[in-house]
């Protein structure tokens, strides 16, 4: 018979995955559908206020030297009051680019604005999908507060560049309630289940103590 510790595990098991599949992300902007990123450090791509939930960038830093067309990304966003940016989880491909990129984030409405953290993507210790805010590298441990930021993306010089990366903004609502969700349907039979298992050996116990007539 399986244990209620086993049963126990599998329904927040369960609950676990039903909760992780509903935090979708929101694409917000994808370079391979909008257009490059603007490459002047002054006058950022402007991406809008940040919504709660995680919203998501793609883009490629394509060196293509000696022009360097597409060797620099620069965008900004803004972090709405009552709202923070509680991470920023970067994940890249740069296998065409030893050298990799370096990646900038600016308070600001512009690449000229105070640099919070910055970090070079070919890094020992910068791995594909870290959250900046935890990467010792980058020096910047979070989170961003209401106020207008810029992201500097830059693959100047020789094998220089990312084949592609991404962004997700987890951004949370510094005023919604601490209530405890409804249970999910799945948790609802779980306890249920376990219901039965602890009644069952109830009467098996019952049923041991009486003496036979």
């Amino acid at each position: 018979m399986i244990s209620r510790a086993k049963i126990a595990a599998a329904v927040l098991g369960a609950a676990s995955l039903l909760a992780s599949s509903s935090a979708l992300a929101t694409l917000i902007y994808d370079e391979a559908v909008s257009g490059d990123f603007s490459a002047a450090p002054s006058s950022p791509t402007a991406l809008g206020s940040l919504a709660v939930g995680t919203s998501t960038v793609f883009g490629s830093l394509v060196n293509t030297s000696p022009s360097d067309e597409d060797g620099i990304d620069v965008f900004g966003f803004v972090v709405a009051a009552g709202t923070e940016v509680s991470k920023i989880l970067f994940s890249f491909n740069a296998s065409s680019y030893p050298g990799g990129a370096n990646v900038y984030l600016v308070s600001g409405p512009g690449s000229a604005g105070t640099t919070l953290g910055s970090l070079n993507t070919s890094g020992a210790s910068v791995t594909s999908g870290d959250d900046l805010f935890t990467n010792a590298i980058f020096g910047f441990g979070g989170p961003l507060t209401a106020g207008t930021y810029t992201f500097d993306l830059r693959g100047f010089g020789s094998g220089m560049g990312l084949d592609s990366y991404s962004m997700d903004f987890v951004v949370a609502d510094l005023n919604a309630p601490h209530t405890v969700p409804e249970p999910s349907s799945v948790l609802l039979v779980g306890l249920g289940v376990l219901g039965l298992s602890a009644a069952r050996t109830r009467r098996r116990r019952s049923g041991a103590g009486t003496l036979a007539c």
